[in-house]
């Protein structure tokens, strides 16, 4: 009994390591946690901000979400969170961004600033593109507000 014990758990162990390499990991953990994690792994963060039943979040997951190319990128550069934004901790932490649309994918800095946001259903490539925005300082949404805020506009 304590072989196949052993063994299930070894299995497990290797089948979910396996698994973070060809999905987006989604961190198992609570708001309050995610910016020390991040800066203990010295990374920026996803929110990825659903609600169950959503068709077009839906989509993402089974597209975008585990697709490999979008897993290295988003799981080498970022601690994902989702967020539910109808129930739970997901409820409260909305409260915070005030997300009205699903989903929505908002970056931040491990200290909580604002890097980058987008909304919608994007491919595979467009999401790693996005990524790579949300990780250029002179790409990001927040970079192109400021900008216009400081009439720094170019046609």
């Amino acid at each position: 009994m304590k072989i196949i014990l052993t063994f299930t758990t070894v299995f497990l162990i290797q089948l979910s390591v396996a698994a973070s390499d060809t999905t987006l990991l989604l961190r198992q953990i609570s708001y309050s946690q995610v910016f020390e994690l991040a800066k203990k792994e010295k990374k920026a963060v996803l929110l990825y901000f659903h609600f169950d039943g959503c068709s077009t979040c839906v989509k993402m997951e089974k597209t975008a979400f585990v697709d490999k190319n979008v897993a290295s990128i988003y799981n080498s550069n970022f601690v994902c969170l989702e967020v539910n934004t109808r129930k739970g901790e997901g409820v409260e932490t909305n409260k915070i961004y005030n997300i009205q649309f699903h989903p929505t994918y908002l970056f931040l800095d491990e200290n909580g600033n604002a890097l980058h946001k987008i909304v919608g259903f994007f491919s595979p490539d467009e999401f790693i593109l996005q990524a790579q925005n949300a990780l250029n300082p002179t790409k990001t949404l927040t970079y192109f507000k400021q900008q216009y805020k400081d009439e720094k506009r170019q046609s």
